[in-house]
């Protein structure tokens, strides 16, 4: 599982690209297909995704948007190290020394919420709306996890709906979405740990 060290090619999508150029992009490989970090410029985690699988958005520039980076940068070691460990099934790694990258305040609320929560379980939209201070918000919590930039991270894919029924995960709830699949995939993943 060590990261892709060898550059990204340069691609139209990348010169289309909206992104800050000195954005950087370091990569893991896991079993549920490769991992993506990227870095600002001052080193904080701006996103993470799941690579082999199709954004919703065919304008997000994705992979093709960053150049890709080796384990230099000691925070890029730290944060790699620690994604490393629970691709490998280390449940307790802690994400905690990781901020939560900036976002409204009722989603931040909700995303620190839910990095609260264990590896194996699960809450409700209306549990974390509830946990995160607005009771009556349970769609808000769906949008705010909807729009988590860092899964895993923060793990949105611990937060189903209070039927038990999966809800969404990365901007898709089509129930045979590969984006469900690797929600089912994850929880599946931690319960086995």
């Amino acid at each position: 599982m060590a990261p892709t060290l060898a550059p990204a090619p340069v691609s139209k999508r990348k010169q289309n690209c909206t992104q800050a150029t000195d954005d950087r992009l370091a990569v893991l490989d896991t079993q549920f297909g490769e991992f993506g970090v990227v870095f600002n410029a001052d080193w904080q985690i701006i996103r993470t995704h799941f690579m082999d699988y199709p954004d919703d958005d065919p304008n997000e520039p994705w992979a093709s948007a960053f150049a890709r980076i080796a384990r230099t940068h000691p925070k890029v070691r730290d944060v790699m190290k620690r994604i490393e460990a629970y691709f490998k099934g280390d449940l307790k790694t802690s994400f905690a020394a990781i901020p939560t990258p900036a976002g409204p305040p009722f989603y931040h609320r909700c995303w620190n919420t839910c990095r609260r929560i264990k590896p194996g379980t699960t809450i409700s939209y209306a549990e974390l709306a509830e946990r995160s201070g607005s009771p009556m918000a349970s769609r808000a919590a769906g949008q705010a996890m909807r729009n988590n930039p860092v899964p895993i991270i923060v793990p949105c894919h611990r937060i189903i709906g209070h039927n038990g029924h999966l809800g969404g995960f990365s901007g898709s709830n089509a129930p045979s979405s590969v984006h469900l699949q690797l929600k089912r995939g994850l929880l599946d993943f931690e319960s086995t740990r």
